[in-house]
């Protein structure tokens, strides 16, 4: 049903690209092979986690699409990268570099002056039983504050999933009392415009991050893991890379709570760079150049 419709839309159209990213380039390779047209495959998971060989997988494995576009427009170095440790070789003339991410920024502008919020968003999921955003590693963090003393900001957790719970029973365990759990929310920017500081603290790779380019918008100085291509997006002049470890992520808040103006100006440095690099406007002009046919 979708392959028939999916057909006469483009046979009403006249199109001659099918730029397919996820389920519906999994699901639309074929069509545009049969009918001669070219396919461009957007791949973006940083981790590789789809890519089974098993013919039975050919609708819900990004392998197949991968191995049959004519070019595959990948989110960054890394993500190819990734893609090559787990055996995966693409022809080097189909691989295209998207330069860049953006959010429409319409809405995501900061409110002065700042309150005393920490904000973490991400999906409180795993992949493969592994939990990749490390919300329970800021909750250690948390804690090693309120050991030292540090109680005065409100650390707010945005977005849903299977970890929440534990998350949730894990800062009643240690007593955070100023750790709040929002879930999802539909407008996160009411939250980050805001917020002083952004957590973000991915196991692989923090670029580029959806929710930290809505807080670097919305002018908030930025404690990241240094890894993957996170200095794609953020580096020392829009706030502080950490290892994975808590007690650096606890000193990397605890310098910016103390250090109010050098929190404003990385947060300032931070809304200019997404502004100015991070933008809808450079996406188009490269999305129109590949699609040419």
């Amino acid at each position: 049903s979708f392959s028939l419709s999916l057909i006469k839309i483009i046979r009403s159209y006249n199109i001659g690209v099918i730029y397919g990213v996820f389920t519906g380039g999994m699901w639309s390779w074929q069509v545009a092979r049969l009918l001669n047209i070219k396919f461009i495959y957007s791949y973006n998971d940083s981790v590789a986690s789809m890519i089974e060989r098993n013919i039975l997988k050919i609708l819900s494995s990004e392998y197949y699409p991968l191995k049959f576009a004519d070019k595959v427009d990948f989110l960054s170095v890394g993500v190819l990268e990734k893609l090559k440790e787990k055996g995966v070789n693409i022809n080097r003339n189909k691989i295209l570099f998207t330069p860049n991410s953006f959010v429409l920024y319409k809405n995501f502008n900061p409110e002065y002056p700042k309150k005393k919020i920490v904000t973490f968003s991400a999906r409180m999921e795993t992949i493969n039983g592994i939990s990749v955003k490390n919300p329970e590693l800021l909750l250690e963090a948390i804690h090693i504050l309120k050991k030292r003393g540090e109680n005065s900001y409100k650390y707010i957790f945005i977005g849903e999933g299977e970890l929440l719970n534990n998350l949730k029973n894990r800062a009643q365990v240690l007593k955070l009392e100023n750790v709040e759990f929002v879930g999802g929310v539909s407008k996160p920017e009411n939250i980050l415009k805001h917020s002083s500081i952004f957590v973000s603290i991915q196991t692989d790779n923090n670029y580029p991050s959806q929710s930290l380019l809505e807080a670097m918008a919305c002018e908030n100085a930025i404690i990241a893991s240094d890894v993957g291509e996170t200095r794609e997006l953020v580096t020392e002049s829009e706030g502080i890379l950490v290892p994975l470890i808590a007690e650096k992520i606890a000193d990397a808040i605890q310098f910016l709570l103390a250090n109010p103006s050098e929190c404003e100006r990385l947060g300032k440095n931070a809304r200019k760079k997404v502004l100015s690099e991070q933008t809808i406007e450079k996406f188009v002009d490269y999305f129109f150049e590949i699609t040419k046919c």
